[in-house]
């Protein structure tokens, strides 16, 4: 994967509802059009694997997906967008628990 200087990043850990998981799939292909109009892509999903966590989890999660943004901007627009707000709904009942953040590349370590 390249991590792109200034760009911004989103990490999900999500454990997928046992009643409705196909209601994730739902969403996803519904916000496809809005993800890539305001830039973002998912440039990772890892499904079914064995992770590892110095905080343990009652069970695995059923998916790990990153997703890259142009800035916070894009992302602000994508959660405030109008699709969104129309299916966040199956987000809701498809996605049972997630844990989520947002972090900054910096591959020249300019932070430091």
């Amino acid at each position: 994967m390249i991590f792109k200087d200034g760009h911004v990043y989103e990490v999900q850990v999500l454990w997928l509802s046992n009643d409705h998981c196909d209601d994730y799939d739902r969403y996803k292909q519904a916000m496809q059009d809005t993800l890539d109009q305001l830039g973002g892509r998912v440039i990772a999903r890892l499904s079914r694997g064995r992770y590892e966590s110095l905080q343990p989890w009652p069970h695995q999660p059923d998916q790990i997906v990153i997703l890259e943004w142009p800035d916070a901007k894009a992302h602000a627009a994508y959660l405030n967008s109008q699709t969104f707000q129309q299916q966040k709904h199956l987000l809701h009942s498809g996605v049972a628990n997630a844990e989520l953040f947002l972090t900054k590349a910096d591959p020249y370590g300019s932070s430091r």
